[in-house]
């Protein structure tokens, strides 16, 4: 069963093709869908209030997890408070499976229509997400990993490139923007204080 996360904020979303953390560079790098490592991921950004349906839904599938794995403990989650009070949840989806390449998470705009497929979700753009819950017990770790089904754009927040140069004045300076202005996305708002003491992060 998938749950959807409503109104959140996305943070650095790698959802357009397939990437892998490259250790020589210390950044994550594109990459094929077969080769290892390689997956589709999105962090988002929500409010403890959003975060405690979130929380409900992991626990109800851990328990059923639990019932048919004996000892397993629910140690590691997929989301953490920040130092904000926000909760900041992570979820991802593997390149490939088995040496067959998945299909990309499907994404859609706000009137339901699906996006070009060169389409770059930005950091701080607002949207819904739908995960699944997918819990694990190794002799490494034990938990639940959420699993990226697809994701609704309802604001998209404007790109933003730093640059390594100062303003030079008579130059080129790029004509007309073809879209218009982009809104800003709404913020999303919550505190510490508002989440209750028995979800444990």
């Amino acid at each position: 069963m998938s749950f959807v996360l409503k109104e959140v904020s996305a943070l650095w979303p790698k959802l357009d093709r397939t990437y892998r953390f490259d250790n020589a560079e210390m950044r994550s790098v594109p990459c094929s869908p077969t080769a290892d490592g390689a997956e589709y991921t999105i962090n988002v950004e929500m409010s403890p209030e959003q975060a405690k349906d979130l929380h409900a839904y992991c626990q109800g599938v851990w328990d059923d997890f639990a019932k048919k794995n004996k000892g397993a403990e629910y140690a590691n989650k997929p989301y953490k408070k920040n130092e904000q009070g926000l909760v900041v949840a992570k979820a991802k989806l593997k390149g490939a499976y088995n040496g067959e390449a998945t299909r990309k998470p499907r994404v859609f705009d706000s009137n339901n229509q699906i996006v070009a497929d060169d389409f770059k979700l930005t950091t701080g753009s607002t949207i819904n997400l739908q995960v699944t819950a997918i819990p694990y017990a190794t002799g490494m770790a034990q938990g639940i990993s959420l699993r990226i089904g697809a994701v609704q754009v309802l604001e998209l927040a404007e790109s933003s490139v730093s640059s390594p140069f100062t303003e030079v004045s008579g130059g080129y300076t790029g004509g007309a923007k073809p879209f218009g202005e982009i809104e800003q996305p709404k913020k999303v708002n919550g505190s510490a204080d508002s989440f209750e003491d028995e979800i444990p992060f």
